[in-house]
């Protein structure tokens, strides 16, 4: 049996008889061939993505449609509309072959927050189909801020009783994900505290403030004062700034 064959669910084929005192007899044989056709499609993830993710980052996809069965399938078309390109073709594909697609997902800082990406890949052909295959993608979603508490007023000239500092506490989103309700505080400072209701990541909530030099100050030698940031996603950091 060839593929041509199955292909055409059917074998036929003729026999003939003959000999010297006789003219040739034939008898003609049609074999039905059982045609069972399948198709069945795998989408996978080919980015290494262990070492945490990124809005910006780009994904890349295959999508795998196999023919399962035992004819040729034909218009044979891949498609996912999330990646580009989102679809691709193939005319003909035999028992065993497959029709692949490959193409990239660019990540929102939306997947990112909502810690996954769903998307569906489709199969189909002339003979058989559509299937489908969801892949949902899981995406570690890292929370994280940065404080860091600068002085800002030049000192260099010296300090007298009543001279004032200006500060900055800049609280950094340096993780991967939105953060809310962002808290900046410092209570040597005026005004003490500050809030971003959001905060996107690689973004900066700053806290500017100042203080006035007393006489205990300049007498201990230093002033010592503690910026920190806190969010809803996070737990609190801070910056001690010795000046």
């Amino acid at each position: 049996v060839v593929q041509a064959d199955v292909d055409a669910g059917e074998i036929i084929n003729t026999a003939t008889g003959d000999c010297d005192e006789t003219d040739p007899v034939t008898d003609q044989l049609t074999t039905p061939v059982p045609q069972d056709p399948g198709i069945d499609i795998l989408k996978t993830l080919e980015t290494d993505i262990s070492g945490g993710v990124f809005a910006g980052d780009v994904l890349t996809y295959n999508v795998v449609v196999t023919n399962t069965g035992n004819i040729t399938l034909t218009n044979v078309l891949v498609e996912d509309t999330k990646i580009n390109p989102s679809s691709t073709s193939c005319a003909a594909i035999a028992p065993g072959d497959a029709c692949t697609l490959t193409g990239t997902y660019t990540l929102t800082q939306a997947d990112i927050d909502a810690a996954q990406i769903i998307n569906t890949a489709t199969g189909n052909s002339d003979q058989v189909g559509p299937v489908n295959d969801e892949l949902i993608l899981p995406l570690e979603q890292n929370p994280e801020i940065t404080t860091t508490k600068t002085m800002i007023t030049d000192i260099s000239a010296g300090v007298f009783v009543g001279d004032v500092l200006s500060y900055t506490v800049e609280v950094e989103n340096s993780g991967n994900m939105v953060l809310n309700n962002v808290l900046v505080s410092d209570n040597k400072i005026t005004p003490n505290s500050t809030t971003c209701s959001t905060l996107e990541p690689g973004d900066v909530c700053t806290l500017t403030g100042s203080y006035s030099v007393t006489q205990d100050d300049l007498d201990a030698g230093f002033i010592v004062n503690t910026g920190t940031g806190d969010s809803d996603e996070t737990g609190p950091d801070s910056d001690e700034l010795t000046t």
